[in-house]
């Protein structure tokens, strides 16, 4: 039983036009795994801060949230970005390849993966899963709108005890705005390739009941042929927050039209690097989320929550004059307890929960149910008054019922276990090992070489950082190596058109380092290093660098505030040389690139207005590259200088 992926997704979009084979998107990947380690005091001057990610739930941050990088709002308003991935590009330590242009269905790797990025990291809102479990298709980013992100949480690393499949390289959070009071915030943006975008966040606040809604409209023809975007989404959030309890419902929907411009040869980049192979290819999406959840205070020192949500996909597509549709349907629930408790004089916090998953896929009559159940605890042990020692363990099972395919069950425990010590108050340090995993999707299941199902990939995660402060500068290191047995991606080379494998045990080594200073009273900068050495262990690749994964990545970004509300914001990212995806030989090099942006942002009383250019100096380089199962490059071109001026009206 064959599938294929959303937006153009794991197939042409990561593997080329002939490779579309990668992606035949059919149901499920359910996760769940082993127990994280929280994390390190980003800022002992920020105490207030409210960080999600590192225990699943608000928590203010202290001894163990370091290893945590932020993206505030403060810093998207003054970068001018105009959708996550633009955000999400100010971090080295991510990877991010838009193929189809639009940002509808990028893939976003962290700590060495290549196209299967997305299957190794993972990515939420408000602490929930929105990856597709079910097959191969990208997280698409266009289903939230930048209006509404309050700020956006990294974690660099392994968390696999703590949320379970998928994350592997690491965890992207992206928190959304809550009410604050009453509140009108209404947008217009006109660029390059006739782009519009119209947006509108509203919200009202009464007593402890609050309401959001948040509407987005954008109209773009696309920097290359048939790359037209017809986009609309809405949400809306109703909650309640008392003082012992709290509940709320969200509803969203998303509305894509996009037409899908392909790859193209070596000769054809030379000749037009705007032209299109595959003129009437196209994805109209239409997807619909509802989530709903509350917490309840059982005492001063004990909290139950629980969340639940129902997603629902349907994808209508042409690719290369073949007619499909698929239907994706996820139902997840998740309750969970957390507290404290005093044990040898010393406080003790554990967090107990279970994640439920049950999914429904279906493409050309044939049907796959996918099942997760997994239960997880983590103790956060207070050795000290500085030491923090945090160990967690998940045990879970996963069920594949696919059509014409074998029975695929399996289970798998993970732990982790982490030492978190505030050395000074200004440094923190933090070592900490984790156990990964992830499930193979149906459609990886289904397209292999051998006609058997895959294994599932595992993986142990060693990690040790240092944060420390200096006045107005915070310095970070990290060092890490991430060791993988079974890893699942794609090989061109396998069967006749390629085929979905288990690859020979895989090391990645790194660093990255980071810089946040404050220069003078109108200058900040922030500098960050990524450094990956991903190989083969062995095999018959043994010793070839891992393809698509660059050596070296670094941004740099300056703002400036020249007048008290004028605001210049500079960005460097650099991507040093890699190999082309699925280039397991390691003969077809892909060069350096260095891209700048900038943007420019003036207030004036409740009104502003933003220019975004991006690729100041216009250069001419390609997004993603690719071997096809001829073993041929195949390119997509990334877009020269564009620019985009938005204006925005804000009432309280």
């Amino acid at each position: 039983m064959l599938a294929f992926p959303d937006s153009l997704s794991a197939g042409m979009r990561q593997h080329g036009d002939v490779n579309t084979m990668k992606a035949l998107s059919y149901a499920l990947a359910p996760l769940a795994l082993a127990i994280s380690a929280p994390s390190l005091s980003a800022n002992t001057s920020e105490l207030d801060e409210v960080v999600i990610t590192a225990s699943r739930s608000v928590q203010t941050t202290g001894v163990n949230t370091a290893y945590i990088d932020v993206i505030s709002e403060e810093d998207i308003k003054a970068s001018g970005a105009q959708t996550v991935l633009d955000a999400l590009r100010r971090s080295a330590t991510i990877q991010v390849v838009d193929s189809v242009g639009n940002g509808s269905s990028p893939t976003i790797g962290m700590r060495g993966f290549g196209s299967n990025g997305s299957q190794n990291t993972l990515i939420l809102i408000d602490g929930r899963r929105l990856n597709n479990d079910t097959d191969l298709s990208s997280v698409n980013l266009r289903n939230l709108s930048i209006n509404n992100v309050a700020r956006i949480e990294i974690v660099n690393g392994s968390a696999g005890a703590l949320y379970g499949a998928g994350a592997v390289g690491g965890i992207i959070n992206i928190i959304t705005k809550r009410a604050n009071g009453n509140q009108l915030d209404l947008s217009v943006s006109r660029g390059n390739y006739d782009t519009e975008k119209y947006r509108a966040r509203a919200s009202a606040q009464k007593d402890a009941w609050s309401v959001v809604v948040v509407g987005d409209k954008e109209l773009s023809d696309g920097y290359r042929d048939n790359n037209d975007l017809n986009n609309a989404f809405g949400q809306a959030r109703i909650a309640y927050d008392g003082k012992r309890f709290s509940s709320y419902v969200e509803t969203s929907k998303l509305d894509q039209k996009a037409n899908l411009a392909g790859s193209l040869t070596a000769a054809q980049v030379r000749q037009n690097r705007r032209q299109t192979n595959t003129p009437n290819d196209f994805s109209n999406i239409k997807a619909t989320r509802l989530s709903l959840g509350g917490s309840i205070a059982l005492n001063d020192q004990w909290l139950l929550t629980l969340d639940t949500s129902k997603r629902k996909d349907e994808l209508d597509s042409e690719f290369s004059s073949f007619r499909f549709a698929q239907s994706r349907d996820q139902i997840t629930l998740s309750p969970k307890l957390q507290g404290s408790f005093n044990m040898l004089e010393r406080k003790q916090s554990i967090i107990v929960g279970q994640d439920i998953e049950r999914g429904r896929y279906e493409a050309f009559g044939s049907i796959g149910k996918p099942k997760t159940n997994s239960s997880y605890v983590q103790l956060t042990s207070s050795l000290t008054d500085r030491v923090d020692l945090v160990t967690g363990y998940r045990y879970g099972t996963h069920v594949n019922n696919i059509s014409f395919t074998p029975k695929v069950s399996d289970s798998v425990s993970a732990g982790s276990v982490g030492v978190f010590w505030k050395a000074t108050d200004r440094t923190n340090a933090w070592l900490r090992a984790d156990q990964n995993f992830r499930f193979a999707t149906i459609d990886e299941h289904t397209f292999t070489a051998t006609g058997s199902t895959l294994d599932t990939q595992t993986g142990q995660s060693f990690e040790a950082g240092i944060e420390h402060r200096i006045n107005q500068h915070k310095l970070k290191a990290q060092i890490y190596q991430l060791e993988l047995k079974k890893e699942i991606t794609f090989d061109p080379s396998a069967g006749f058109f390629g085929a979905n494998i288990n690859l020979d045990p895989t090391k990645r080594r790194g660093i990255s380092l980071s810089t946040d200073s404050k220069l003078t009273e109108k200058l900040d900068a922030q500098l960050q290093v990524g450094l990956v050495d991903g190989k083969f262990t062995a095999g018959s690749f043994d010793g070839q660098r891992i393809p698509h994964v660059p050596k070296t990545s670094i941004t740099a970004a300056l703002n400036y505030q020249p007048l008290e509300k004028t605001t210049v914001a500079l960005e460097s990212q650099y991507t040093g040389n890699k190999f082309a995806d699925s280039d397991f030989n390691n003969t077809s090099k892909v060069k350096a690139v260095l891209v700048h942006n900038m943007a420019v942002t003036q207030q004036w009383k409740d009104f502003s207005a933003s220019v975004r250019i991006n690729n100041v100096l216009d250069k001419k380089y390609n997004d993603y590259t690719v071997l096809n199962f001829l073993g041929e490059p195949a390119f997509y071109p990334a877009a020269e200088r564009n620019a985009l001026l938005t204006v925005s009206y804000h009432l309280k």
